[in-house]
């Protein structure tokens, strides 16, 4: 459980399986990337190895990530090419009541990649 603020994020977070990030609600409990390359959160398997390296299928495979009720956004000036939130080769994972955002924008950034399958 994630309390109701701000929080910086200025090195990337590995999320193991079966982690939950829960928040107190969408702009009340709120996670910043400062980021300037490389992303804020990205999943890794039992083993901890990432998308880089060769994640683990099976009883090692990420798995049953849950995000939800908060705010995930970009600092003003971010220039990252990469996204905030890398899911890679996981299974189960939910993601619900998340706003993803660029503090002090006035609309979303205008170009990137998203992908669900």
């Amino acid at each position: 459980m994630i309390p109701a603020g701000n929080y910086v994020i200025s090195n990337t977070v590995d999320l193991p399986p079966y982690v939950q990030l829960i928040g107190e609600g969408q702009d009340v409990t709120t996670l910043v990337s400062t980021m300037s390359g490389g992303n804020a959160f990205r999943t890794v398997d039992g083993l901890g190895i990432n998308y880089s390296g060769s994640m683990s299928n099976g009883a090692n495979a990420s798995k049953g990530l849950r995000i939800s009720d908060m705010t995930l956004a970009f600092t003003s000036g971010s220039t990252s090419p990469d996204a905030f939130l890398s899911l890679d080769n996981t299974e189960d994972a939910r993601i619900e009541n998340v706003t993803f955002t660029t503090l002090n924008q006035s609309s979303f950034v205008s170009s990137g990649i998203g992908r669900i399958v």
